[in-house]
């Protein structure tokens, strides 16, 4: 019994990677409509009272994503990464391309966080709904995409790779 729960839960994670790999934007999409559809229904009633914690997390991720980039930078000479340039030299590539963007998206995150909130006057309830659709799909973008480079760094750093020596045949 355990064993059948174990292969269906990886089967559904290994789905739900193979789903954010190839249709992440899709993804986001998704998770934006949803929110907006949330704060039209009145579920999420005040988003710009959120904004100080949207800085805060933003800003954490900025910070995580700091520390990796130096880690990535200062692990460029190990064997994980000396394979990884070797077999795959296009994801050493897409590895810096994702931190860079993830900044990015971070980045975005707080200013326009900040500017939202900064905003005094009444606004009608069509653009509070499109500025919240904007800013949660940089949201779900910089946290879900954040956490999903997290993991596969991670599981780059840590494994331990053999790189192959080559064998004489007799």
């Amino acid at each position: 019994m355990l064993s059948r729960v174990k292969f269906i839960r990886d089967r559904v994670i290994k789905w739900a990677e193979d789903t954010w790999v190839k249709h992440d934007q899709l993804v986001f999409l998704f998770l934006s409509l949803v929110t907006v559809f949330f704060y039209w229904i009145h579920v999420i009633a005040n988003f710009r009272a959120n904004f100080p914690n949207i800085v805060l997390f933003a800003a954490t991720i900025t910070g995580i994503l700091g520390v990796f980039l130096t880690l990535v930078i200062a692990l460029q000479e190990s064997p994980a990464f000396v394979r990884l340039k070797k077999y795959f030299p296009d994801k050493n590539k897409e590895i810096y391309g994702r931190l860079q963007k993830q900044l990015a998206y971070s980045m975005a995150v707080i200013v326009f966080s900040i500017l939202a909130q900064s905003v005094v006057l009444p606004i009608p309830f069509f653009i509070n709904s499109l500025a919240l659709g904007v800013l949660s799909y940089l949201f779900w973008q910089m946290s879900i995409g954040s956490f999903y480079l997290i993991v596969v760094l991670i599981s780059l750093v840590t494994r331990n790779f053999e790189i192959p020596q080559k064998t004489i045949m007799k």
